[in-house]
């Protein structure tokens, strides 16, 4: 049985396989062999009559039947299986020739072996490991709900409305609460009890939109969040919002688990969003109210936007566009490296990957033609592919790292409060961008890392054996 573990590229490892196979059993590629043999023939017998040594013509047409007997000739079927959870069942190729089976498989396999027994031993929840998501998903996680908005503009209006209407005279006559709401880690379920225990003045009222009845009226500041004697809790803004946060979950199910069905990606993304804040954020939460945090510190921010333009006060505004222009400007020297640490590098891989495993009937052309020679072009290929096989621990290791140092940075940025909250809320996206782009900085340096060590096992192993082979070591 020939295995190859391919790491969200499942596809493209088969689809390459299957051109191999195709290319390498047409009459065409078989005559290209011929013409190879015999241009290697010819340099073999030519380089025997210079030396006058009749075997090497010989010795080539022995050597040249074991590379095509043993590696070419047989056929076999390689399975590929995706380590990535959600990605399919495992696909069959056939008619692989053999000598390609063997060394893809085999260095494969010692990737795979590293990459779980790494990720095994590593104290990682399993959603945030590398082999199932990526590197620092857990920050990518925090990045992505941090754009999380109200996308009903009416909805959005109305708590707009509700924030000036209602929240904001309350803030005026009650300093604490503004310093309550500021480092509340769940903004709406302090709206939400404030509503019912007697937070708002009864004589204020807001005008809402009504659902169910396609009108805007004048609602109850205290009644609008929850509903209450004529406003029905479906059409209460707390109704309203538990139905676009399920809408934002399946968005950042699609988001997060790319090239998964969109099911699977659903039943993923609650417990993704669950283990990233539980280890990063120090909160013990559910998925949905992580979201409807995220909504909330946004809507926040950009009330304090709209309203001044509501009120007709261009100073304000323009303070508040300068400070957003200030926040996009120095995020924007982050944001190249968090993508490589997403995906970038990763992709890479898994192209050179599919080039090494595209380009074997060459490699049988080259041995054709090298003979004798052909060993070091062989063990060449063998290198490359264990050099490939490399990046995926390489990867886990730099994950465990990356995620750990991220774990501690933004637990300390959220001082002391299990959650981020409006006034943590800044610092915590300035943390998780810039530990993206240094994990993006750390995985460069793996195939660099891997080059190393196959490159130094490789001097390593001549020196054992050019020891072995000169007299003074035995």
């Amino acid at each position: 049985m020939y295995t190859i573990y391919s790491y969200w590229d499942m596809a493209e490892i088969k689809a390459v396989l299957d051109a191999v196979a195709m290319l390498s059993g047409g009459d065409d590629f078989a005559s290209l062999l011929r013409v190879f043999t015999l241009i290697g023939l010819f340099v073999a017998v030519t380089y025997g009559f210079v030396r006058a040594r009749g075997e090497d013509a010989a010795v080539y047409l022995i050597v040249i039947a074991i590379w095509y007997v043993g590696l070419f000739v047989p056929k076999v079927t390689v399975t590929i299986e995706d380590r990535a959870p959600a990605t399919g069942a495992p696909v069959a190729v056939s008619n692989v020739p053999l000598g390609l089976a063997f060394f893809a498989s085999t260095t494969s396999h010692i990737g795979a072996w590293l990459t779980e027994r790494y990720e095994t031993f590593f104290s990682l929840p399993t959603d945030l490991r590398f082999d199932q998501n990526g590197i620092l998903f857990g920050g990518r996680i925090l990045e992505e709900m941090r754009r999380s908005t109200i996308t009903d503009p009416t909805l959005a209006q109305d708590i707009t409305n509700f924030v000036k209407n209602c929240l904001n005279p309350e803030l005026l006559v009650n300093p604490a609460l503004m310093n309550d709401l500021i480092n509340e880690p769940d903004i709406w379920s302090f709206i939400s009890s404030g509503a019912g225990s007697g937070m708002f003045n009864p004589g204020l009222a807001v005008t809402v939109f009504i659902p169910s009845a396609a009108e805007s009226r004048w609602v109850n500041c205290a009644a609008v969040v929850n509903g209450g004697g004529t406003l029905a809790a479906a059409d209460s803004l707390n109704g309203r919002l538990n139905a676009i946060i399920a809408g934002e979950q399946s968005r950042l199910a699609r988001i997060l688990n790319p090239g998964r069905p969109p099911v699977s990606a659903n039943a993923l993304i609650a417990g993704q969003i669950e283990a990233a804040e539980s280890l990063m954020l120090n909160a013990s939460r559910t998925a949905a109210q992580g979201i409807r945090q995220n909504m909330m510190i946004n809507l926040m921010r950009d009330t304090s936007k709209t309203i001044p333009q509501l009120l007709n006060d261009p100073s304000a505004v323009q303070i508040a566009t300068a400070e957003s222009m200030a926040a996009a400007s120095s995020n924007s020297s982050y944001l190249v490296m968090a993508k490589v640490a997403e995906g970038a590098l990763p992709k890479i891989r898994n192209v050179i990957h599919l080039v090494v495993l595209g380009v074997f009937p060459i490699l049988m052309l080259l041995l054709i033609m090298a003979g004798t020679k052909g060993g070091l072009v062989l063990r060449s290929y063998g290198v490359t592919l264990l050099w490939v096989h490399l990046w995926p621990p390489l990867y886990a290791v730099v994950n465990y790292i990356s995620t750990m140092a991220s774990a501690k940075s933004t637990v300390s940025a959220l001082a002391g409060i299990e959650g981020q909250t409006l006034g943590t809320a800044a610092t915590l996206a300035s943390t998780v961008l810039s530990d993206q782009a240094v994990a993006g900085l750390l995985s460069i340096a793996v195939p660099i890392m891997a080059l190393a060590l196959v490159k130094g096992g490789e001097v390593a192993m001549s020196g054992v054996v050019d020891s072995r082979q000169s007299p003074a070591g035995f």
